[in-house]
């Protein structure tokens, strides 16, 4: 029993010692929180059955007993986490959960506080959306846009970058639906707090009719403001589109760029 644990403790070392130098010039941190982003997304789309799914979780945690700086893990971790549940069609699924209760209990809740939060957000993303559409039932408010809005609980999720993006007055009727969130927001979710639309992170879907036959295009929000331009004038300048959202030069070329040159 002796050499048993003897063995143990340098196998440890040595793997500890491993984990610190990194592999191959990338930070095994990075790597391991990758690996699992990997597993969410094969879960999400089918492509592993839950029970394998939670056998490689477990087994790649137990890899974290190896590594001396897990906070730069779970950051790491944070990130791929914020990313995969924003943009997974199955908004959120016990998958995530399972993950981030496996790591509390190797981490601590300080680490897993954060990723909590966001699930937390999202789970209660479907409840809030009901609510919105009782309320405009209740108050007879117009709504032109069918949207869905998740609310992101600021001190959960990463910074993101906030476009000053401005609604062209052409489209106000947009800008009127997006005001009656921010009324119910006031009067049913709360007073003391204000909303900041994150655009850059928006998707619309447009319906488009090209020589008699329909299409529906899925694009960011920027992107779409400046197809809806293009039904009251079919030419812009640069410029022109640049003053009517408001917006640096350096920022609608990153916008229009894709649009003409996709891969």
């Amino acid at each position: 029993m002796h050499n048993d644990i003897n063995f143990y403790q340098k196998m440890t070392v040595f793997m500890c010692n491993i984990f610190a130098k990194g592999l191959c010039g990338f930070d095994i941190s990075e790597i391991l929180a990758q690996h699992l982003d990997e597993l969410m997304r094969l879960y999400s789309v089918g492509k592993l059955e839950e029970k394998d799914y939670q056998e490689s979780v477990e087994n790649t945690l137990y890899l974290l007993n190896f590594l001396y700086d897990k906070d730069i893990f779970a950051e790491f971790l944070y990130k791929k986490l914020s990313i995969r549940l924003l943009n997974d069609d199955v908004m959120c699924d016990d998958s995530k959960a399972f993950l981030v209760i496996k790591l509390k209990s190797i981490i601590g809740a300080q680490l897993t506080l954060k990723m909590e939060g966001m699930i937390k957000d999202i789970k209660l993303m479907r409840e809030k959306q009901q609510f919105f559409k009782d309320y405009i039932e209740y108050t007879n408010k117009k709504k032109n846009y069918d949207f869905n809005v998740l609310l992101l609980t600021s001190g959960f999720w990463p910074a993101y970058k906030t476009s000053k993006i401005q609604i062209p007055s052409d489209l106000q009727d947009l800008q009127e639906s997006l005001n009656v969130y921010e009324d119910f927001f006031k009067e049913k979710i709360s007073s003391s707090k204000r909303i900041v639309w994150i655009h850059n992170l928006d998707n619309m879907t447009l319906k488009v009719s090209i020589k008699k036959r329909n299409y529906e295009i899925n694009m960011n929000f920027p992107q779409a403001l400046i197809c809806l331009l293009l039904n009251n004038n079919s030419e812009y300048k640069i410029k022109d589109i640049q003053n009517i959202l408001a917006l640096d030069f350096s920022e609608l070329k990153k916008i229009i760029h894709p649009m003409l040159f996709q891969k």
